[in-house]
């Protein structure tokens, strides 16, 4: 069964290394990251403003009342509305690190479509490209809005190393054939982030793919993520029961 943990101060222990802890206070030190995006329903352009585990700095950031807002829809420049009060506790859950964004409404309070209270849900994906452990590569990609719900919940996406398991299990990507001498490299095929991926439309099964390594947190997108550690796997994408065909093994 897949592990959920939660974690305080914009760290989580990894619920199958706890000696491990995923520490995103260095994304919490940049403050509101702001970037543009697209309703994909109404074709309308916002901004939206989010700041990793802190509110947003100051009360203009997102109106009066809402000095504990984490992230904030705005536009031509101005706050439009909430989406959510900033904690620091972030979770692992389902082989992602997570933050979930949300407040309790107050009596009157406006609300989004006249039925739902706006919410902020900010996935961190794995992306070993950035180059980890150097000065200024944790950020990754910044933050990007993936989805917004039909019950107004913000879905973003942010792609950083400090979202990688440390205990990231890979195998050289090389290998030669000792009767020729040739050698043949599959390098190009290791993902940074995400999988490759293939469906099967009469089975509903999405098949998910690492070379020369363990898949990537996160890629698995909308689905359950498949058993801890698999290299090869697939996922049924109505029941979302996955199965896991392999771990990665040395080429010989």
């Amino acid at each position: 069964a897949q592990r959920t943990k939660k974690g305080h101060n914009c760290t989580v222990a990894d619920p199958y290394f706890p000696q491990h802890r995923y520490d995103l206070r260095a994304l919490a030190k940049l403050g509101p990251q702001t970037f543009s995006y697209t309703n994909t329903t109404t074709n309308s352009k916002y901004d939206f403003t989010l700041s990793v585990c802190n509110p947003l700095t100051t009360e203009k950031s997102c109106g009066v009342g809402n000095e504990k807002a984490g992230a904030c829809q705005l536009k031509n420049g101005k706050p439009l509305a909430a989406a959510g009060d900033a904690n620091g506790g972030l979770t692992y859950a389902d082989g992602n690190l997570e933050l979930l964004y949300w407040h309790t409404p107050a009596d009157g309070e406006r609300r989004c479509h006249g039925k739902f209270v706006r919410s902020t849900r900010v996935i961190f994906m794995c992306d070993r490209g950035q180059g980890k452990g150097k000065k200024g590569d944790a950020v990754g990609s910044g933050p990007q809005i993936r989805e917004e719900m039909s019950d107004c919940q913000y879905v973003v996406e942010w792609y950083t190393p400090l979202a990688c398991n440390p205990s990231f299990h890979e195998a050289p990507c090389t290998v030669s054939d000792e009767a020729t001498g040739q050698v043949y490299d599959l390098t190009s095929l290791a993902l940074n982030r995400g999988a490759w991926q293939a469906t099967n439309k009469v089975s509903d099964r999405w098949y998910f793919l690492s070379v020369c390594g363990e898949l990537n947190p996160g890629y698995a997108g909308k689905h359950r993520p498949c058993p801890f550690s698999a290299a090869v796997c697939s996922v049924n994408s109505k029941t979302d029961k996955s199965i896991s065909y392999g771990q990665v093994h040395k080429l010989s």
